[in-house]
């Protein structure tokens, strides 16, 4: 894990919860896999603060358990919970789309052809980097 170089109590608080959110949506966490307050501080080069913080924040998002007296861990997600959210997702961007194709100038739509045409044309192994940004 890399040390994030913030002075500012803000910006750290912030880096953090950015950088630990990444990693769990990237899948650098197993599901049920503990997460140590102190050995995510020592990797970020923060203060057990900010990383106690950010875990607080995953936590209130649903990403992250916190188990009184045993800390934190990964939340692991149930196929029924995975399959309602992909529903909902699909119809918000059902709906999003549809709007913003009502919307859209010739230049918004140039550029998102662009941009599906490069999803389209991506190696495989870069699909976990398009899922991140999607």
């Amino acid at each position: 894990m890399q040390t994030l170089g913030f002075r500012r109590p803000n910006q750290v608080r912030e880096a953090v919860y950015r950088h630990l959110k990444d990693l769990l949506l990237s899948g650098r966490f197993a599901p049920g896999e503990r997460l140590s307050e102190p050995l995510l501080a020592q990797e970020l080069g923060v203060s057990r603060t900010p990383v106690r913080e950010a875990l607080m924040r995953l936590a209130e998002e649903g990403l992250v358990e916190l188990v009184p007296g045993r800390g934190a861990r990964v939340r692991a997600f149930s196929p029924e919970e995975v399959e309602e959210v992909y529903g909902v997702r699909a119809l918000l961007e059902g709906e999003a789309a549809r709007e913003a194709a009502l919307r859209a100038t010739p230049w918004e739509l140039a550029e998102l052809e662009a941009r599906l045409k490069a999803i389209d044309e991506a190696p495989r192994e870069d699909y976990p980097e398009q899922m991140r940004r999607d």
